[in-house]
């Protein structure tokens, strides 16, 4: 069997370090877009509809 060598090691770890940020920034979205929507009903009830 052939071993990695050190320069292999670094870009396959590299490589899943940023498929595993891109997980977490897709499940980071998605839980602010939810509590967005929640927090905007409550102002929206305490404070009315935006003005725009």
């Amino acid at each position: 069997m052939d071993y990695l060598s050190g320069s292999e090691i670094l870009l396959y770890a590299g490589i899943a370090v940023m498929c595993v940020a891109a997980a977490g920034m897709v499940v980071c979205a998605i839980m602010f877009k939810m509590t967005g929507k929640k927090i905007k009903n409550i102002l929206e009830q305490e404070y009315g509809k935006c003005l725009k």
